[in-house]
């Protein structure tokens, strides 16, 4: 079996080779300052699940300071994996501020993603240098926009492993140790790509070991991953279960494995996926995979792992986006084995060098540009970062248009299913004080920070679903005359709990919250943060013959037609004096009680159940925004049918 050594050691050349070495060094050098300046370069770069990272992160190194709130409802988590991010951030954090360190730690991930490449293709012999410019091509990419940071950190990091994998012909003890090392550090930041790594480095090993030394192999490689699988394994407490929302094609989920790796224009995110094709076509074809193991364990994996971004689901139980992680991994694993070394033309191997240099410098050009669109179209959002608040209770962020220009089918964004603002409320309360209520705060074992128990802070204020950033932008909602201000006007309704809104939506949606007398502290464009004052409201529910009956009682503010409360009130036999339900957390706008005296207990309206005689056919008593109080008269009948869900009767 050839050793893999020859891989690495290659014959003279010697003075053009290291003029080679130092040309790439300084190509490879300009193209980190324009990976840099794509990451880095904007003030802030939006990004899906990043700004709730980069809460968390922060806070957790906060929750003592006096000045700041957090402590008050966060207490830390136990997370040991899955920090890489979070250290990263913490180290920057010594010397930087938030924003500073944030950028500083986007530009040194995407560096280590970068060099991690170049490093891997030098493991495989001096002349596939050259292709580590696939690694700058495809540094600014799916996964950094999902603001998925500490798997993409992870994954750099296991492009190094790989290589000293590779690099090394044989692997004595002193080796095995510090490749195990390697792959517990990488699962410590994130355990998924570890264990991706652990597969290629188990390959490896078997495709150098002859048959006769396979067993003993195989031995080796299990106490080498041994430390891994049980870290693995600890962090499995988080998976909860979980479906499906949309079940693609294969067809779709093949595009969706492309354009999730090096996402945007068909010519960035195809020319890596082609080169990497065709790179496993010529490796079969040539029956390279013979000649090497070592480079023909790298083309099974691979090409395992595209089978893998194809094939599988894009979710699993409690993990989303499943499929899409093994794209990167499988392309940069099969495009490294193109075998340039064996162009003899010079000129030729000088224009293969040119083409990658020009398609990693026009990559990160467009990623460039891309940055400056998002940044161009959330300019509204961004500068209630700058705004002089100061908060230090809960904060309801409903951003209703977090997409930043893109379209509303995730799918077809440029950054497939990437919503860039759709966590920005974390931003602010990171720049502002106060805790989000959507923030990453439930796994003792993954997240940085966790709520506090109830017994300290009561419980959680109520608050929305997510899922409404994207259905109040569906077409059956904008094409409804009225629909889109319902559910905004439900989404307020939830303000009396927290300290203010930071509400961002269409510039004359804000009128709403001035319809409701809302406090605006901050305004531009369709950005509100913004107090909610208080107009309370009392419904007297005068007694009949028998005293008061069961009743069913909802509350909600107008037009909206989803109550904000539901409350079930017993009958009180033989009462005189009028049931007093006030509301204090009421809004200053019109409101509704729907009143259903339910004589039968089953939570509807059905035959014997009765209502007030002023209220409307559907049981609903309106208080109009000049007036506080309301009378309910018990009736006799109950004009509605069980499934007439409107506040008001039809025209």
């Amino acid at each position: 079996m050839q050793n893999a050594e020859s891989t690495v050691r290659e014959p003279a050349g010697g003075r053009l080779l290291a003029k080679a070495d130092v040309l790439f060094v300084g190509t490879a050098l300009l193209l980190s300052i324009l990976v840099g300046v794509a990451v880095g370069g904007p003030d802030y770069l939006p990004t899906n699940d990043g700004p709730n990272h980069v809460f968390t992160s922060y806070v957790a190194r906060h929750l003592d300071d006096p000045a700041e709130s957090w402590g008050r409802y966060l207490r830390p988590g136990a997370a040991f994996s899955n920090i890489g991010f979070h250290s990263l951030y913490g180290f920057w954090m010594h010397f930087l501020s938030w924003r500073s360190a944030l950028r500083a730690s986007l530009v040194t991930m995407a560096l280590l993603w970068a060099w991690g490449v170049a490093a891997l293709a030098a493991a495989l012999g001096r002349r596939r240098l050259w292709l580590g410019l696939f690694g700058f091509a495809g540094a600014v990419q799916w996964i950094l926009y999902m603001g998925l940071f500490s798997f993409y950190l992870s994954t750099a990091f296991g492009f190094f492993a790989i290589a000293l994998a590779m690099f090394w012909p044989s692997w004595p003890w002193y080796r095995r140790g510090m490749l195990a090392a390697c792959l517990l550090g990488q699962g410590m930041l994130h355990p998924v790509p570890a264990m991706l790594t652990a597969s290629v480095i188990a390959a490896v090993g078997l495709s150098r070991a002859r048959w006769q030394g396979c067993l003993r192999e195989l031995g080796c490689l299990v106490l080498m991953g041994a430390p891994l699988v049980l870290l693995g394994l600890a962090n499995t407490n988080h998976l909860r279960p979980g479906a499906e929302s949309w079940i693609p094609s294969l067809a779709e989920r093949a595009g969706l494995a492309v354009r999730a790796f090096v996402s945007g224009p068909a010519w960035r995110s195809w020319t890596i996926i082609v080169a990497a094709l065709g790179s496993a076509g010529l490796a079969l074809a040539g029956r390279r995979w013979r000649q090497d193991p070592a480079e023909g364990a790298l083309l099974m994996v691979g090409i395992a792992f595209a089978a893998t971004a194809v094939f599988a689901p894009v979710h699993l139980p409690g993990w989303q986006f499943f499929n899409m992680r093994f794209s990167p991994v499988a392309a940069v694993l099969l495009v490294v084995l193109l075998p340039i070394e064996k162009i003899s033309s010079v000129r030729l191997r000088g224009a293969v060098a040119v083409s990658l240099f020009v398609y990693a410098t026009a990559s990160n050009a467009w990623a460039i540009g891309y940055g400056r669109r998002l940044r161009e179209a959330s300019v509204d959002l961004l500068s209630g970062l700058d705004a002089p608040i100061r908060r230090t209770g809960f904060r309801l962020p409903l951003i209703i248009e977090p997409r930043a220009g893109e379209p509303q089918e995730k799918w077809a964004r440029t950054i497939p299913y990437a919503t860039a603002n759709w966590n920005m409320g974390s931003i602010f309360a990171l720049a502002q004080g106060g805790v989000p209520i959507y923030t990453f705060a439930e796994s003792e074992d993954v997240h940085q920070v966790l709520w506090r128990p109830a017994s300290q802070i009561g419980p959680l204020p109520p608050h929305p679903e997510r899922g409404f950033e994207w259905w109040l932008s569906e077409p059956e909602i904008l094409r409804v005359p009225g629909a889109r201000e319902k559910e905004v006007v439900h989404l307020l309704s939830y303000a009396p709990y927290y300290e203010d809104v930071i509400f961002y939506g269409r510039p004359e949606e804000v009128e709403w919250l001035r319809a409701w007398r809302f406090h605006i502290d901050y305004q531009r464009g369709g950005l509100a943060i913004a107090r909610f004052q208080a107009c309370p409201v009392e419904l007297q529910i005068l007694p009949d013959e028998r005293g008061h009956r069961p009743t069913l009682l909802q509350f909600g503010w107008a037009p909206a037609e989803t109550a904000t409360f539901v409350m079930n009130l017993p009958p009180q036999p033989g009462a005189t004096t009028p049931r007093r339900i006030p509301v204090a957390e009421s809004g200053c706008g019109e409101v509704w009680f729907r009143v259903l005296f339910d004589e039968d207990r089953d939570g509807q309206a059905s035959p014997g159940d009765a209502t007030c005689r002023e209220a409307s056919p559907a049981g609903v008593v309106f208080i109009p925004s000049g007036s506080r109080r309301a009378i309910c008269t018990p009736s006799q009948a109950l004009l509605v049918r069980a499934t007439d869900t409107s506040i008001r009767p039809a025209r």
